[in-house]
């Protein structure tokens, strides 16, 4: 991309930059979405469970909080499995394998 610069004696400049998106940053906002994913659900997988334990809590409650857990415990399992091709795909495009 060229942009256009001018300067204090009305000449132009052209420079030339590159875009802010390109797919190293792509791959990068990927990765670090995929963590933030598998850990944030981890999280609240751990937190169902421990409500689940918890005995002043009714029967009903804590069936609901395990169901709950089961249902976000997938969502850690594919961010996991997804974590180490997109980490191939980062080194990749940022030139750090060939």
């Amino acid at each position: 991309m060229l942009y256009a610069a001018s300067l204090p004696d009305n000449r132009v400049e052209l420079t030339r930059m590159e875009p802010a998106i390109n797919p190293h940053s792509l791959w990068l906002y990927a990765h670090i979405l995929l963590l933030v994913y598998w850990l944030g659900a981890d999280l609240g997988v751990l937190l169902l469970a421990r409500a689940a334990r918890r005995p002043e809590l009714s029967f009903a409650e804590r069936a609901f909080a395990l169901r709950m857990a089961l249902q976000i415990d997938f969502t850690p399992r594919i961010c996991f499995a997804l974590m180490f091709p997109v980490g191939l795909q980062l080194v990749r495009s940022g030139g750090f394998a060939a």
